[in-house]
């Protein structure tokens, strides 16, 4: 393993003996942080010169703690500022494997501020040091206010948070009261929707008892089927997707579909709210783990120097790189940088936001959207927000067609799937839109391609933006799709207790 640093207490692994290097302040808030990890166990300090007991635990000194180290049970942690000459006394010792445990600091706050490494993550991130940072940088005012939350704001949501823990209301937001209806709008969930239902809400069950310990368990049955609901929607509409751009990823739940897709190779997503995009950053860290790269800060990693005979450079060269990264998280002061770079998208998701940004934060993302989309790639909406008198779908159609695209695909929401509701509204056959079908969609739904595709010339046309619009395509049967055979509704008390017998 070498030497590897690490800022989080959850970045520790679990299944190991951990021993903390350093009884000072550094080792007793590693130690505080790690007590609220059940798999993880602690079972000693280790001092460079001096044994005794320090926090209830055992302290050996070093030459004690080398006679009983095993490197497949015991997980070595150096908390302390001194970690280098401790890394070379180590390396001395025969001791190449440990981690080296640094906080970081964010610019407002001392190092004696006590606060605690979990709980205040939003501190630990340092998501609005670094958002004010990237203010003082802009050109002009009116870029940031473009990515203000009006509609948030004014409704009271919780768009600022100061600990972490206050992301425990956010657990089951923005699909209120929609298990019933989504699982209708599928016509009921095959024993594959359920199995997959039920192991995401195991996830985030034991995401909780990490992050929100003492607390009971949420059981966020709306968004987490709202998110297979998208989940099947994207895998049906482009099968074989290795590429997608996330917009407004609310909760972060799609992730947790999208974490065991073989072969995916860039999952981006970006949000504008501070205290979702929090949550979204422990979602991912916690399912992505290294895949998972941060870009709230600048990657700093490899502007160090010392000199090239030091000693502490052998050591720092052991230090394996990082797994490949295929999920990154942008800020909305870092989409220079997504636009910039050379990803391109398979899909671009967008959940529930396009009517509520601020018109010139629109243009903005459909343009992003139009330079980042694979050349048969498609632009999904799934629920188009909050419509006002100013901001309603035919000011959205008439931004969308001003920003070229052309639509699949368009139903407003509670549609009828039955295809004598939609015969007049079909360009082409549309075989997979049958009669008698009684399902509704329970949001809007928005399919859209750029130029390029193989589809735009036939259907860029301003009349074709309408609240109801299907023409033949691939992917159109992911939104027509009949029920599997053995689909049916489940309760939410039935899928509680399928989850309670897995905890």
């Amino acid at each position: 393993m070498g030497m590897k640093f690490i800022h989080d207490a959850s970045q520790v692994p679990e299944g190991r003996r951990v021993c903390i290097y350093g009884r000072g302040r550094r080792g007793a808030e590693l130690l505080e942080a790690l007590g609220q990890r059940p798999g993880v166990r602690v079972g000693c300090f280790v001092d460079s010169f001096s044994s005794g007991r320090f926090m209830g635990l055992e302290v050996l000194c070093l030459k004690d703690f080398i006679a009983k180290y095993d490197p497949e049970k015991d997980c070595l942690v150096i908390a302390s500022a001194f970690y280098p000459e401790i890394a070379m006394g180590l390396g001395k010792a025969g001791i190449a494997g440990f981690l080296v445990y640094e906080r970081l600091p964010v610019l407002d706050e001392s190092r004696s501020s006590g606060s605690h490494i979990l709980h205040n993550r939003s501190s630990l991130l340092g998501y609005r040091d670094m958002e004010s940072m990237a203010r003082r940088g802009l050109a002009d005012w009116r870029i940031a206010r473009r990515h203000n939350l009006d509609h948030y704001e004014r409704y009271g949501f919780p768009v600022r948070i100061t600990t972490f823990l206050e992301t425990r209301q956010l657990l089951d937001t923005m699909q209120e009261s929609r298990f019933e209806r989504l699982q209708e709008e599928l016509g009921g969930l095959s024993e594959a929707d359920l199995g997959a239902l039920v192991e995401a809400c195991l996830e985030l069950a034991r995401f909780q008892r990490r992050h929100y310990p003492g607390r009971s368990l949420l059981l966020p049955l709306d968004t987490v089927l709202a998110m297979l609901v998208v989940y099947k929607k994207l895998d049906g509409l482009a099968p074989g997707f290795k590429s997608i751009l996330e917009v407004g990823p609310g909760c972060g739940y799609l992730a947790l579909f999208l974490r065991n897709r073989p072969g995916l190779e860039n999952y981006s997503l970006t949000e504008s709210c501070e205290s979702f995009y929090i949550l979204q950053d422990a979602v991912n860290r916690q399912l992505f783990k290294e895949r998972f790269q941060q870009l709230v800060h600048d990657q700093a990693e490899g502007e160090w120097f010392i000199r090239p005979d030091d000693p502490l450079r052998f050591w720092l060269s052991l230090a394996p790189s990082d797994a490949p990264k295929t999920v990154f998280h942008y800020p909305w002061w870092k989409l220079g940088a997504l636009a910039a770079s050379n990803a391109r998208f398979d899909l671009v998701n967008s959940n529930a936001n396009l009517l509520e940004f601020n018109p010139e934060a629109l243009r903005d993302y459909l343009a992003l959207f139009r330079m980042k989309l694979n050349k048969n790639g498609l632009f999904f909406a799934h629920c188009y927000g909050f419509e006002s008198p100013e901001k309603d779908r035919q000011y959205l159609y008439e931004e969308l067609y001003r920003a070229g695209f052309a639509p699949l695909f368009i139903c407003h929401g509670a549609h009828i799937k039955d295809r004598d509701f939609w015969q007049d509204h079909l360009a082409g056959e549309c075989a997979c839109v049958s009669r008698g079908d009684r399902r509704r969609f329970v949001v809007g739904n928005g399919v859209f391609v750029t130029r390029g595709h193989e589809l735009f010339e036939a259907n860029f046309r301003r009349e074709n933006f309408r609240d109801m619009y299907a023409t033949d395509f691939k992917g159109l049967p992911a939104l027509f799709e009949p029920p599997a055979p053995g689909a049916r509704t489940w309760s939410r008390q039935e899928v509680a207790a399928l989850v309670r017998e897995r905890l």
